[in-house]
């Protein structure tokens, strides 16, 4: 999650900002989105999966 969230922002990855990185696939979905989903955002990379809570980052 830290290198994901040290990336450059740079607005190319739409308002979700969904990475593909070194086999990983983030993304931190919007406000309401996250609520739903349950996270705040989510790498994930086979079966593993990162998540944060709702509300951070």
């Amino acid at each position: 999650m830290d290198s994901y969230w040290n990336l450059p922002a740079d607005g190319n990855y739409g308002n979700a900002n969904i990475r593909e990185f070194d086999g990983w696939n983030c993304s931190a979905p919007t406000a309401v989105m996250s609520r739903e989903l349950g996270y705040g955002s989510q790498c994930s990379r086979g079966d593993v999966k990162l998540t944060t809570p709702v509300g951070s980052f």
